[in-house]
C-alpha cells in the first residue's frame, strides 16, 4: 500500500489502517527532516525502514531511541547506479518474514 501523508495524524491514520501493527516496510523518499521522522513511527517492530532519499543540506535528527526500541532495519539505498541500488534491495535479508 503506497500512503502519500501530510504530518496531521499520519501516524494515527497508518495504525487504523494496519490495525496498530503499523508497516513492516517503509521507504523514506524526500530527503528531508519531518517525512524521516514520520517514516520512524510508522515502521513496525523488526521492520525495514529504507533511506532511499538523498539527504542533503545539513544534519538530520532521528528518534535514535525508537529504531533501537523497534530493532529496525535501516538501510541505506542512496546510489547513483540504479541497477546497484534494485540489485541490494533485492539481495537484502528480511528479518522474520
Amino acid at each position: 500500500m503506497l500512503l502519500n501523508l501530510k504530518r496531521n495524524n499520519a501516524v494515527e491514520k497508518v495504525g487504523k489502517l494496519t490495525d496498530g501493527k503499523m508497516c513492516d516496510v517503509v521507504f523514506e523518499v524526500m530527503g528531508r527532516q519531518e517525512p524521516l521522522l514520520i517514516a520512524t513511527e510508522v515502521t513496525k517492530a523488526g521492520g525495514q525502514l529504507i533511506l532511499a532519499a538523498t539527504h542533503e543540506g545539513g544534519l538530520r535528527q532521528v528518534n535514535l531511541a525508537l529504531w533501537s526500541e523497534r530493532s529496525l532495519d535501516i538501510v541505506s539505498t542512496h546510489q547513483n547506479d540504479p541497477e546497484l541500488l534494485r540489485e541490494g534491495l533485492r539481495l537484502r535479508p528480511r528479518r522474520g518474514r
